[in-house]
């Protein structure tokens, strides 16, 4: 029987306060039976549960319309009214035209859709504004009001420029941190929407709110310049409560000059230095009715501006875990040094007692020094940084973690601490963007294993609204960074809201030259030219389409994404050649961040790739002059590249500087497509005389080349040698990271690595799942697919698993006495091609021979191997050794 699932709008189950007009519509469909494909459809959306049970969908009926799965179904109903709940399920027909029962009933609401439907203004602090002071204290906002009859429906909506932390009667609401996410706020703020329903009984209420800077408001001195963003000032509240009674009557309250102001415990927050909190200025009460404020002062108010006020539709940043230390030891100093046993982003709690004005320092690092103490360079922040100060009171035990800063660390550092700290009264919060994790991988390597584990914990650790570098040192969302890990990340997360937020991001900091800079948002710096990193203007949106199968984002962003391509070609040099102020960034061997060969090859090749993935929009969507000119581009710039940096008599390709063999200046053309068929063995010969030989089975790339190397060699039929790289244990290499403690991903190859928590070398992964695993998909959202593993010599087994679209995905074999068995689960409205390693006598499934296996549609095979095509179901084959 057909069972359908996982409904969601806008990628969201059951998502309160969207803003988008024409919201998407999915599900999967657990069928029940072998070879199962959707052929249509049938929704119904209404304002009541009631009706929508009945069958009768006021606000839309799609009918029995065609849908064989592919993309979401985008609402083509009665305009969506702001504010207002609305009920759907869903019905699907499979190709035979049997016809499923209904789903059960989902729902989404509406936020607040137009400029004029937010009634109020931007209201703050109006004390002694900070202006160059590098530190000053967080401000409270407090008003008061009544409810004098039942309420049926409570909705608070957020937006801040910088940080809020609500309050209702002196009860935190929700359990949203550093919210709403960072934006560029001359172009955008984002909101937030809270059922408050239950919190408003008849009579008098109190609401709260404490704001902090976040990259709005920020006066630590930095290289980036934060500091100096356009938009930088004091932080701000935009607010609006929407009640409506049982009987059908409406109260507003809206962030406006009733409000009332002052400074409280929080002296000082800020993203990179941390937080120093005096808990003998608390004003107890200051969130609830009655209260006295007397002595607060107005707010300062301020209309709003042409700033885009947009739903934040991603999940929000939110404790994930509370960790308790492994250890706690005294360093040379008398401090005491609390071990977290992995690298964590995020904050300590601390319950501690003892006297009135006791000054605890809560210092956080990755490492320590040789004296034991923590170790954080300070080359970028002009100040202190990840230090937090809590002064107590004397009240009793008293309980801290800050509210507008997180930090990077393993370690944390005590100095001040009133007596011996115990495991219960310092413990670590994890705090990320509230990303499910999904899939997985699993081999018989350790090693490899580790290595997963430690990419998905990384990329977790720098996901803060953006994707982030590092969670110490800057914070920044590097786009060469995320471009390399984009797809991949889709491998082990529900990512997609995330990264569509962030194209938004990209598009907000896009310049009228068609360039943006290389950290997005960002306060004005980064304005070099390097295509390997704004290439994301263009990957990001793809691997999204890659993913899902949607093509609302590339049609959305395709003028932009137009512009930027347009740049690129502009800014091609005599040759036909690009250049770029990075390249194969931290390469092993080098004494640079940059490398020496210089930028001249990767440069030239991501610019001919990024033309290719522009003709494949183009033709998506239906721009097919567009793809036919991109094509005309990319091939001469491929061109350029084999006419200027190929020397065919050796086989090899040069850049323009003498910096002898780079094993990127080979990887990327092959893997790109860029290098002329005849002349791939002998370019191919090379690259692997220098891993093998010149480098005893070792890479030498920087995060460039290291994405394509693995992927490259075994797809060449040197997977034995993509092997031996991945799984050394000595410089450089994974492994050798691990053989020296890592449980994160690093920065560098180097031992002396800057930042433990850099994901931008865990493009490993799509060898782990790709390769290894053998899944790779074929059409977009993994409609087809096709899994083809590597066994490698060195490994029993491999499992990988992959969320998608329509269901889990998965690929798990292991070798056995006498061949190997092999499971499959293939998702419902998809086939799967997969490869056996045997001839077709040899395979069977409890007995059965392949060819008469249920749900297998074809097989082609040989004495030595058989392709077989399956349609969707779980299958469990057994395979024999000729």
């Amino acid at each position: 029987m057909m069972h359908i699932y996982d409904l969601r709008v806008e990628y969201r189950n059951n998502p309160l306060g969207i803003d988008e007009r024409a919201p998407r519509f999915s599900w999967k469909v657990a069928a029940g039976v072998r070879g199962w494909n959707q052929s249509a459809c049938r929704i119904v959306v209404g304002r009541t549960p009631e009706s929508v049970e009945q069958g009768a969908g006021e606000a839309w009926d799609s009918g029995r319309t065609s849908h064989a799965g592919i993309g979401p179904v985008i609402y083509a109903g009665e305009p969506l009214l702001t504010g207002c709940r609305y009920y759907w399920k869903v019905k699907v027909w499979d190709e035979s035209w049997t016809e499923s029962e209904w789903s059960e009933t989902a729902q989404w609401e509406m936020g607040l859709l137009l400029s004029e439907d937010w009634q109020g203004g931007w209201i703050g602090y109006a004390g002694e504004p900070a202006g160059d002071k590098r530190e000053a204290p967080a401000p409270l906002l407090r008003t008061e009001f009544r409810i004098d009859r039942a309420v049926a429906k409570a909705r608070l909506y957020v937006s801040a420029l910088g940080y809020a932390e609500l309050s209702l009667n002196g009860r935190k609401i929700g359990d949203r941190l550093l919210d709403p996410a960072l934006t560029d706020y001359s172009k955008r703020s984002l909101y937030a929407t809270h059922d408050v329903t239950e919190l408003l009984a008849v009579g008098e209420h109190c609401l709260g709110a404490e704001l902090g800077r976040g990259f709005y408001g920020i006066k630590t001195p930095n290289v980036w310049e934060w500091e100096k963003a356009p938009w930088n000032g004091e932080p701000k509240l935009l607010l609006q409560l929407n009640v409506e009674y049982e009987d059908g009557g409406t109260f507003s309250l809206v962030s406006d000059d009733g409000w009332r102001a002052n400074v409280g415990p929080t002296l000082s927050d800020s993203l990179y230095c941390g937080e120093t909190y005096d808990a003998r200025l608390e004003l107890t009460g200051w969130n609830r009715h009655g209260f006295d404020a007397a002595g607060w002062h107005s707010v300062e108010t301020i209309p709003r501006d042409a700033r885009q006020l947009q739903a934040q539709t991603m999940p929000p940043i939110r404790v994930i875990e509370e960790i308790r230390p492994v250890s706690i030891a005294k360093n040379e100093a008398n401090h005491d040094i609390v071990d977290f046993g992995r690298m964590l982003a995020g904050n300590v709690r601390i319950r501690v007692q003892g006297p009135a004005g006791t000054t605890v320092r809560i210092s956080y690092g990755e490492t320590l020094a040789d004296n034991g103490a923590v170790n954080v360079q300070q080359d970028y922040i002009h100040d202190r940084i990840q230090t937090d100060t809590y002064i107590l009171s004397g009240d009793g035990e008293e309980t801290w973690s800050p509210s507008f800063s997180y930090k990077g660390f393993r370690y944390v550092e005590l100095e001040g601490w009133p007596g011996v700290p115990s495991a219960d009264g310092v413990t670590a919060l994890a705090i990320r963007t509230d990303l499910e994790l999904t899939g997985g991988f699993r081999s018989s390597s350790d090693l490899f294993n580790d290595i997963y584990k430690a990419t998905v914990t990384t990329f977790m650790n720098n996901a803060h609204g953006i994707p982030t570098d590092t969670p110490v040192y800057e914070k920044n969302g590097w786009t060469g960074d995320a471009q390399l890990l984009s797809e991949s990340t889709f491998l082990f997360a529900d990512i997609q809201t995330f990264w569509e937020k962030w194209s938004t991001d990209l598009a907000d900091s896009q310049g009228e030259d068609g360039f943006f800079p290389l950290i997005v948002p960002s306060p004005g710096w980064g304005q070099m030219h390097s295509p390997e990193w704004q290439c994301s203007r263009v990957f990001v949106p793809m691997a999204i389409y890659r993913h899902s199968g949607d093509e609302r984002l590339l049609r959305r962003h395709y003028a932009g994404m137009r512009a930027y391509a347009e740049a690129e070609i502009l800014t091609l040099t005599e040759d036909g050649l690009s250049s770029s102020v990075l390249g194969d960034w931290v390469p092993p061997w080098s004494k640079e961040w940059t490398p020496p060969e210089g930028a001249q090859v990767t440069s030239s090749a991501y610019v001919y790739r990024i033309l290719r993935t522009m003709a494949d929009i183009a033709r998506i969507i239906g721009e097919e002059r567009d793809a036919e000119r991109y094509d005309g581009h990319a091939e001469a710039i491929r061109d350029a590249i084999n006419r200027v940096c190929f020397r065919p008599e050796p086989g090899i390709y040069e850049t323009d500087r003498d910096a002898g063999y780079r094993q990127v200046s080979s990887i990327l053309p092959l893997a790109f497509g860029i290098t002329e068929n005849s002349d791939v063995p002998a370019v191919l010969a090379n690259l692997v005389e220098d891993v093998a030989v010149t480098r005893d089975g070792h890479l030498n790339t920087g995060i460039l080349g290291t994405k394509f190397l693995l992927p490259l060699l075994t797809a060449h039929g040197f997977g034995e040698l993509a092997f031996r790289v991945a799984d050394n244990r000595t410089y450089p290499g994974w492994g050798f990271w691990f053989e020296n403690g890592a449980n994160s991903l690093w920065e560098m190859w180097e031992l002396n690595a800057r930042s433990r928590n850099h994901y931008m070398f865990g493009t490993i992964v799509d060898w782990f799942m790709g390769d290894l695993a053998g899944i790779k998909p074929d059409e977009p959202a993994y409609r087809r697919f096709t899994v083809r593993p590597f066994m490698a010599e060195g490994l029993s087994f491999a499992e990988g698993k992959v969320s998608t679209v329509y269901g889990e995905l998965a690929s798990a074999w292991e070798r056995t006495a006498d061949g190997y068995t092999h499971t499959l689960t293939v998702p419902s409205n998809t086939n799967a091609s997969v490869r056996f390693f045997a001839g077709r006598h040899a395979i069977s499934e409890n007995g059965v021979p392949i060819d008469e296996v249920d749900g297998v549609v074809s097989v082609e095979a040989d004495d030595r191997a058989t392709m077989a095509v399956l349609g969707s179901g779980t299958y469990s084959f057994t395979v024999l050794n000729a």
